[in-house]
């Protein structure tokens, strides 16, 4: 059974890297590559923590702030939720597949570097 998910992410660079666009394209590449449909088995979890992680070791990339979102109809699988309400994790049935469909359902939001630290 198909759960698609989508995801938004504001990526915050690292002082040196400028090229937005080739960063951009190379994290949707690697995100499609570790959590398309070919890479992901069938009851697997999510974690957004996972996400973060393979965003973060990108070596332009400072930090993350990210956001899942369900694209599955309803019922589909469980989510765990933050405090604030975010996803934490989907944790599907033994018979489903969470994944990120196409490049379109990922949103990257792509932040230079602030000299001095975060505003």
């Amino acid at each position: 059974v198909p759960a698609p998910f989508g995801l938004s992410a504001t990526v915050r660079l690292r002082p040196g890297f400028a090229d937005q666009s080739a960063i951009e394209t190379d994290l949707r590449a690697q995100l499609l590559d570790r959590f398309g449909l070919k890479s992901r088995g069938l009851g697997t979890a999510l974690y957004a923590a996972q996400v973060t992680a393979l965003i973060e070791s990108h070596p332009a990339v400072d930090n993350v702030s990210l956001t899942l979102t369900p694209l599955w109809p309803a019922p589909g699988p469980r989510t765990d939720l933050s405090a604030s309400g975010d996803i934490e994790a989907i944790r599907p049935d033994p018979v489903t597949a969470t994944y990120i469909a196409d490049a379109g359902d990922i949103l990257l939001t792509i932040q230079p570097s602030v000299i001095g630290g975060t505003p």
